[in-house]
């Protein structure tokens, strides 16, 4: 799917630049004495393109998996980059609007958690399922968020048995 919608961009970024090109060439420009008119609908296509190209730039991407790198007194958190999600949903269940404008703009975060922070990750129980998460400042920070609940409870139970701490 997300090929398919790179050719469709590439497609329609293709035909849309031929279209600026060929205004701003042909006589429409110079015939048109309204000069917002066409400055305006130029602008338009140019925040178009500007677009398209994000887009296509985080569909052709390559997804970074999220990782935790045990040292003997502290552990690394990686983020990582998440796959693009199309707004469809294919795949994914349901999520609103801005978790999609989230998903387009992911913030990658890596962190060095001492012993006293990993010692702290708690695996919290909610009504959608457990999160393993630690707090770093005033943010929450959830590990493992694609994993299955069993996972989560397993890593959780790694981390307790390794630095000492309780699930």
């Amino acid at each position: 799917m997300r090929y398919l919608m790179v050719v469709f961009m590439l497609a329609w970024l293709t035909a849309w630049t031929a279209a600026i090109v060929w205004t701003a060439y042909s006589g429409i420009l110079r015939d048109n004495a309204d000069a917002f008119g066409v400055a305006v609908p130029l602008v338009g296509m140019a925040l178009g393109e500007i677009w398209v190209i994000f887009l296509l730039y985080r569909l052709l991407r390559p997804a970074v998996p999220e990782s935790l790198k045990l040292r003997f007194d502290s552990v690394i958190y990686d983020s990582g980059i998440p796959p693009f999600r199309t707004w469809f949903g294919f795949g994914y269940g349901n999520f609103s609007f801005a978790d999609y404008w989230q998903s387009l703009f992911p913030k990658r975060r890596g962190v060095e958690l001492d012993l006293q922070q990993v010692r702290a990750i708690r695996l919290r129980e909610t009504d959608s399922g457990n999160r393993l998460t630690f707090d770093l400042g005033s943010s929450r920070i959830d590990i493992a968020r694609s994993a299955t609940e069993i996972e989560r409870e397993w890593l959780a139970k790694v981390l307790s048995e390794r630095y000492g701490g309780r699930p």
